[in-house]
């Protein structure tokens, strides 16, 4: 008996090891740790603002991107405030897919865009001035009026998918974590808190899970299984050990917040004093999407005069064009919607003839 005990526990430790190995080397991407980036300061207008010139990581399943916060504060090359005489302005204003962190490379659309307007010779600026973070269309709107401006652009693209959304939140980085908070509520900050300092409390909890990724796969099963990874859900449970869970593997701390969709008149006051305030600067506002629009989106566009790209690359959060692990667009995905704007923008006439025609007079 003793003999078959010995060889039963050396058939589960064995067993054990080869289990560890496996996934290690053929799961390590879904198991990893993840880093987020924290260079967040909470800013009730913007959702949050960086501060310049820091270096980060966002490392998630999928993606392992290292990037560094321009002189202004946002993701990509630096740039002057001030505009330089005879060069077209572009600025780009979105959400996380046009920030471009989460796809694995640089490349993301504005900094393609950017290259092909060099090869063909065109004096034009791309800017990406995007923050992410979804449902905060009508803060990408308070963006532009108190801020873009400031930077004396031609052209504004402003990426909406046909919804009119404001939740209220804000972003804050706290450890190595990023707080998601209602701003007008106090106490939804210290409960974010509470949680993340909670994971230093009980650290031996974590040490399991970062020196094991059997235990690893088991928490992951454990919560895409019990809360589909849906924040209203894991929340709405108030199940502490699944907001550890949760907080730990994706690295954020967050309270459920509603959605609100605001009504067409808010809408289009907000869309009005954006448009009014590039109009005073000569600059044109233009909306795109990486599909298309409703009618009904498009009706209310063209009443309100407000132009707008479809580009038509279907659901971008399929495959080839999305990061088969993370979900946002990856570099096949960016090259695409870079080559799409740049072929709308010439057909309908957004890039001035003179700067189309710098080639030929270069030449």
């Amino acid at each position: 008996m003793k003999k078959i005990g010995r060889l039963l526990g050396i058939v589960v430790i064995v067993t054990i090891l080869l289990t560890e190995l496996y996934l290690r080397m053929f799961l390590y991407e879904q198991l990893k740790t993840r880093q987020t980036g924290t260079n967040r300061i909470p800013d009730s207008l913007k959702v949050f603002n960086r501060e310049p010139n820091v270096e980060e990581a966002y490392i998630t399943p999928g993606v392992n991107n290292r990037f560094r916060s321009n002189n202004m504060g946002y993701v990509g090359p630096d740039f002057n405030a001030k505009k330089t005489s005879g060069v077209f302005r572009i600025i780009v204003i979105g959400n996380s897919n046009v920030v471009g962190k989460q796809m694995d490379g640089a490349n993301n659309f504005c900094v393609v865009l950017q290259k092909i307007f060099v090869a063909n010779n065109m004096k034009v600026e791309v800017i990406n001035c995007a923050r992410e973070g979804g449902g905060k269309d009508i803060q990408n709107l308070y963006i532009i009026k108190d801020e873009i401006i400031k930077y004396q652009p031609d052209l504004v693209l402003l990426e909406n998918q046909g919804r009119l959304q404001y939740e209220r939140y804000v972003y804050e980085g706290y450890h190595n974590y990023t707080l998601e908070y209602d701003p007008l509520k106090p106490e939804t900050r210290v409960v974010c808190i509470k949680i993340v300092d909670n994971i230093y409390k009980y650290k031996w909890l974590t040490r399991i899970y970062d020196m094991s990724y059997i235990v690893r796969a088991i928490c992951k099963q454990y919560v895409d299984n019990h809360s589909n990874w849906e924040v209203k859900k894991l929340y709405s449970r108030n199940s502490k050990f699944e907001i550890y869970l949760y907080t730990y593997i994706k690295k954020d701390a967050k309270v459920y917040l509603p959605t609100y969709y605001v009504t067409w008149n808010y809408a289009s006051t907000e869309l009005n004093k954006v448009k009014s305030s590039l109009d005073s600067i000569d600059c044109r506002l233009v909306l795109f999407t990486y599909g298309s629009y409703s009618d009904d989106f498009k009706v209310f566009l063209k009443d309100k005069k407000i132009n707008f790209i479809q580009l038509k690359t279907g659901d971008y959060n399929y495959l080839p064009l999305n990061s088969k692990l993370e979900g946002h667009t990856n570099e096949i995905g960016h090259a695409l919607i870079a080559e799409r704007l740049f072929s709308q923008m010439i057909i309908k006439n957004y890039i001035p003839k003179n700067i189309q025609q710098n080639d030929t007079v270069n030449k």
